[in-house]
């Protein structure tokens, strides 16, 4: 394992410079600007899934997470199945809360 790479945007650390080229993404637009309300990494914060009580640390997370409640079906925590339909894409109405 080599050096560990700071983004320099926020306190995530990655191990391999491809990790951190995809990292930086989320900070920038097209254009080259900063996202405006984006959510960022941070241990303070965590956002939401809007379809279940999950919360995540990473957006990166959340947005993997989603793709249970995209296909249509998802679990409960009672472990029953049912359908899932969001009527906006999850990952915009994803919330960042402070940590208790």
């Amino acid at each position: 394992m080599g050096n560990l790479l700071s983004c320099p945007q926020c306190d995530r650390t990655l191990t391999s410079r491809i990790g951190l080229v995809g990292h930086l993404r989320i900070h920038r637009t097209e254009t080259g600007e900063p996202v405006p309300g984006a959510p960022t990494h941070s241990r303070e914060h965590r956002l939401n899934c809007p379809h279940c009580p999950r919360a995540f640390t990473h957006r990166m997370g959340l947005s993997g997470h989603m793709r249970i409640h995209d296909s249509g079906i998802h679990r409960n925590a009672d472990n029953t199945v049912t359908p899932c339909t969001p009527s906006t894409p999850a990952i915009l109405t994803a919330t960042a809360t402070p940590l208790p």
